[in-house]
Parts: C-alpha cells; structure tokens; sequence
C-alpha cells in the first residue's frame, strides 16, 4: 500500500516541488535535467586553457608539482563547498590581499585615482 502524505504536510512537499521546478536561474540540458550555469571564468577560453594547460603539467610523469585544486576554474558551488568545509586559505593575510585587488578593480572600473 502507497502511503501518501495528507493535510497541510502533503500540500508543504508539492508547494516545495513546484516551487524547485520555477525557480532558479538554470539551463535546461537536452535530456531536461537543470544544469547550473554559475561558474567564476565566465568560459573564458584563455582562462581554461591555461589552467588546463597547468593541471596537466602538474600531473604529468616525474613532476615535482603538486597539483591543487583552481578556485579560477571552479563553479560557484565549488567554491562554496570548498569555503564551507573550510578547504580555502582564509587567513588573514589572504582575506587583506582579496581586498586589496577587489578595490583596485573597483577603483580602475570607477575611475578613482589614489
């Protein structure tokens, strides 16, 4: 026998159902399963390829390299995961140095001299 969730329950899971299917800023694959479409080189061919290209290197026969994970390459989730679990560099003289490129940024986009 099918037990099936009833009352304000059983409404709660298809609002949520529905509400999943609406919402989101996904693409649809082919076989219509939603594929996010966040990632943080925007599908620069430069950028891959030259990850690529130092991902390869590092995992070539009789590198001394040690491979690591690329934040450049990485989807938003990724990244987020990877922030989460705590996998990420975040010390203190990290966090001072993202800073201080995310004004510069800033700064040449605004036009702001020092």
């Amino acid at each position: 026998m099918l037990l099936r969730p009833s009352g304000i329950l059983g409404r709660a899971v298809v609002s949520a159902r529905s509400a999943t299917v609406l919402v989101g800023s996904s693409s649809s694959s082919s076989n219509g399963r939603l594929m996010g479409t966040s990632t943080r080189h925007d599908n620069d061919p430069e950028v891959l390829e030259k990850n690529k290209q130092s991902i390869l290197r590092k995992h070539a026969k009789g590198s001394t390299e040690d491979p690591h994970w690329h934040e450049e390459i990485a989807s938003d989730s990724e990244a987020f995961v990877k922030s989460y679990r705590g996998e990420i560099d975040a010390s203190e003289g990290e966090i001072a140095k993202i800073q201080k490129a995310t004004k510069k940024i800033l700064d040449v986009k605004t036009n702001v001299k020092e």
